[in-house]
């Protein structure tokens, strides 16, 4: 994904190096990458200054990537839903879902303050790192962890178990492919539409 990013966004990410295999492992080698995560030297000022360039740089790069199906961008490898979601249920597959509506829109999912890196002397955000649970999703997939360091995250069981059941959901609809589900997004949804 980091290659993926780099190419086409220009958000700050490590640069890839090596991705392999050992000892049934799978190691992702980067570039080394100047500065401290946000939660380390998170102050509200900090916050704010970093939070305001998430929302106007990095964000909007985000939402112009755009795919009629969830999960991954690279097809081949399985949707891997975010860490709210697996904390709460551990099956090892989940259904990559197709919509003939809309288009689901590109998000982080995991976008911490301990994933984002900055500059200490000028609060500029270096690099974004931690790229795993990336993916086309709906609207509701959006949520501003940045703004917390995760100790104070709490466990939010109503957003997860909302997110669950998005993912179960199935639509009778004749039109969806084999491998896929006609998704109908729940009510309130904004389809192509994003806000932050």
């Amino acid at each position: 994904m980091l290659k993926f990013i780099a190419s086409t966004t220009t958000i700050p990410v490590p640069k890839f190096l090596d991705l392999y295999e050992e000892n049934g492992l799978l190691h992702l080698k980067t570039e080394r990458v100047s500065g401290m995560s946000l939660d380390d030297i998170a102050s509200e000022a900090v916050i704010i200054h970093v939070a305001n360039y998430l929302e106007s740089y990095v964000l909007p790069q985000l939402l112009e990537l755009r795919h009629h199906t969830i999960g991954s961008a690279d097809a081949t490898l399985p949707v891997i839903p975010p860490r709210r979601i697996t904390y709460r249920d551990k099956r090892s597959t989940w259904p990559r879902k197709t919509s003939y509506i809309t288009d689901f829109m590109f998000r982080h999912n995991d976008l911490g303050q301990h994933y984002i890196i900055v500059d200490p002397s000028t609060l500029d955000v270096t690099a974004i790192i931690d790229w795993e649970f990336v993916g086309y999703y709906t609207t509701e997939f959006k949520y501003p962890i940045w703004l917390k360091p995760v100790a104070e995250q709490g466990e939010d069981r109503l957003q997860p178990d909302h997110l669950i059941k998005f993912l179960d959901s199935t639509s009778e609809s004749p039109k969806a492919a084999d491998t896929n589900t006609l998704v109908r997004l729940p009510e309130g949804s904004t389809p192509a539409v994003e806000s932050w």
